[in-house]
This record gives C-alpha cells, sequence and structure tokens, in this order.
C-alpha cells in the first residue's frame, strides 16, 4: 500500500507541473514570448555548430579523391584505371 501511494504521489507532482506549464501557455502572453524566444535562441546555436563545424567543401572532395584511389586498389596492389 506504502509503494501505491509513492506511486500516486509522484504522478500528481508530474501532473502538477504539466498542468501549470499548459495554464501558463494559454493565459500568460510574457510566458509565451520568453518560451518562443528561448526556443528560437537554442535552435539558433545549434544551427550556428552545425555551420561551424561543417566540412570544407575542398577538403572534403580530396577525401573523396584518396577514398576513391584506394578503393581502386586490386588485390594485387596496383591500381585500376579510374576511367572506368
Amino acid at each position: 500500500m506504502l509503494l501505491f501511494r509513492w506511486a500516486f504521489a509522484i504522478v500528481v507532482y508530474y501532473a502538477n507541473h504539466a498542468v501549470n506549464f499548459l495554464l501558463y501557455c494559454v493565459s500568460g502572453a510574457q510566458f509565451r514570448r520568453h518560451l518562443l524566444q528561448l526556443v528560437h535562441d537554442v535552435r539558433c546555436r545549434c544551427e550556428l555548430r552545425r555551420t561551424n563545424f561543417a566540412p570544407n567543401t575542398e577538403s572534403s572532395s580530396q577525401v573523396f579523391h584518396i577514398a576513391k584511389s584506394i578503393s581502386n586498389l586490386t588485390a594485387e596492389g596496383e591500381f585500376k584505371d579510374a576511367a572506368q
């Protein structure tokens, strides 16, 4: 019975937070504005990280060329004709 009471208390605890969040979203214009600003800032940081770590196109083509050359190696260790 004690375990049931503890589980019920935890469910009520989380439900309270969920309902409060929904009430703030529905009734508070300032809350919505700050929430949207927060989401926008987080999204911009993620996009900035992605663009800062994007591979250089020149170095990517060099890596592709090296990988293609390695894949053209035959079992004897000689290169095939790259035009094939």
